[in-house]
């Protein structure tokens, strides 16, 4: 019993977030922001970058186009909403940082991605090749060559109380 207990506590380790994530194929906040800048800087060494690492890490790729437009969706209610805080389970630090983000670009271009995400995770199932398939559409995403739906919103523009939210 004691040979048994000795061995059970030194197989004992913490479960990280990083565990998490490479169990469920998912990706982190830091990898979703850097993807989200890149896309609305039109960074595509980064980008490429970005793809790279993906691949190498073996996550499933119609899971992370679908974290990274909800990551967008979230952009979004940062952009349109005064006081984001209770929609959204970041921190304020985070909030913040994503904020910066969010300002770059229209709510419509937020939507636009968030439309043209989504559907190629439908275009995914039909593919031969989809880390490939996954770059292509990164890459036509930042440099916007891809047909973003535009869908007027009528949306008061909220960047005056956002940025003191902010403060």
């Amino acid at each position: 019993l004691d040979t048994m207990q000795t061995i059970q506590g030194a197989n004992k380790r913490r479960i990280t977030d990083s565990d998490v994530e490479q169990a469920t194929g998912t990706v982190d906040n830091q990898f979703l922001f850097k993807a989200a800048n890149a896309l609305i800087d039109g960074r595509f060494e980064e980008m490429i970058d970005l793809c790279a690492e993906l691949r190498e890490s073996g996550r499933d790729y119609t899971k992370v186009t679908l974290e990274i437009a909800h990551y967008f969706r979230d952009l979004l209610v940062i952009r349109v909403k005064a006081d984001p805080m209770m929609h959204l389970p970041y921190t304020v630090e985070t909030i913040k940082q994503m904020y910066l983000t969010a300002s770059k670009v229209s709510a419509e271009t937020l939507v636009g991605m968030i439309s043209f995400l989504s559907k190629a995770v439908t275009d995914f199932k039909i593919s031969p090749d989809i880390p490939t398939s996954f770059e292509l559409m990164m890459l036509r995403l930042c440099g916007r060559k891809a047909q973003l739906e535009v869908s007027p919103l009528v949306i008061p523009d909220f960047e005056r109380m956002q940025a003191e939210a902010a403060s």
